[in-house]
C-alpha cells in the first residue's frame, strides 16, 4: 500500500521524468530537421489543447510534464535549431490553445 501512496503523490515527478525521457528518445531518433520541426509543432498542438482543456483545474503539474518533454526534446536534439525548435513547439501551443478557445476545433 506504502508504494502505491507513493506514486499518487509523487505521480508529477514520475511522469516528468519519464516524459523527459521520451521527449530526449523521439528527439535523438528523428535524423531529418523537417522531421524534427513537424513533429515539435504536433506536439505543441498537443499541449495546447491539454492547456485549454485543464485551465480551470488546477494547470501547474500539467505545466511541469510539457515543460519535461519539451526539455528532453531540446536535450535529445542532433538536427536543426534548438531556438527554433521551441519557438515551433510554442506556436503550435498558442495556435492550438486560441483555436480551441474559439470553438475551431
Amino acid at each position: 500500500m506504502k508504494k502505491a501512496f507513493e506514486f499518487l503523490t509523487n505521480w508529477v515527478e514520475i511522469s516528468f521524468i519519464l516524459l523527459l525521457l521520451f521527449g530526449f528518445f523521439i528527439s535523438a531518433a528523428i535524423n531529418s530537421t523537417p522531421l524534427s520541426y513537424v513533429v515539435v509543432f504536433l506536439a505543441g498542438l498537443l499541449s495546447g489543447k491539454v492547456i485549454y482543456h485543464k485551465k480551470k483545474d488546477y494547470l501547474f503539474p500539467h505545466i511541469i510534464l510539457i515543460t519535461g518533454f519539451i526539455l528532453g526534446y531540446l536535450i535529445g536534439n542532433k538536427v536543426g535549431n534548438a531556438i527554433l525548435i521551441f519557438i515551433i513547439f510554442l506556436a503550435g501551443n498558442i495556435s492550438s490553445y486560441y483555436a480551441h478557445e474559439k470553438g475551431l476545433s
